[in-house]
């Protein structure tokens, strides 16, 4: 969607940003430009954060293999680490919400007669597991999918 052409109007994201900065080297943001062919993205400067050997970024690279040695310049070098332990952090958030999400889709799936499609309906509605577990039959006849045959069956599961 962000690589669609802008529209002020509809597209929330009409703001083109200046630079990509990719986590990788050269193959990351050879990838990556490939992949913005034919988007309003296209021709955003991409670069990619290379790192030494203790993971930190030492220099940015461009897709021709220019590299930039950024770790004598403090400000840059301090910018470029920000964003990527940013980037680091916001990415272990979300694997770890999957990864719980993941979880409490397994508690559900061993409920009697609730597979995957059934689970995501419920926590799509309730949102929460613990939520699920307060409904009473005639919310669980609310979520898409769930007859009242099928509510109950949750409903008593959920109790014993």
């Amino acid at each position: 969607r962000r690589g669609e052409k802008p529209d002020n109007e509809t597209n929330q994201f009409a703001t083109m940003p200046d630079l990509l900065l990719i986590d990788g080297g050269r193959g990351q943001v050879s990838a990556v430009k490939q992949a913005l062919r034919g988007t309003a993205l296209e021709h955003v400067p991409t670069f990619g954060m290379v790192k030494d050997d203790h993971h930190r970024t030492r220099a940015i690279v461009d897709d021709a293999g220019g590299e930039i040695a950024i770790n004598r310049h403090r400000n840059i070098f301090t910018f470029v680490t920000n964003i990527q332990d940013e980037t680091h952090r916001y990415a272990n958030d979300y694997r770890k919400r999957m990864m719980h999400k993941k979880s409490y889709a397994a508690t559900l799936t061993e409920l009697p007669g609730v597979g995957p499609k059934t689970s995501a309906a419920l926590l799509a509605h309730f949102k929460t597991v613990t939520a699920v577990k307060q409904a009473s039959i005639s919310d669980l006849e609310e979520v898409k999918g769930i007859s009242h045959a099928k509510a109950e069956n949750i409903y008593n599961a959920l109790r014993q």
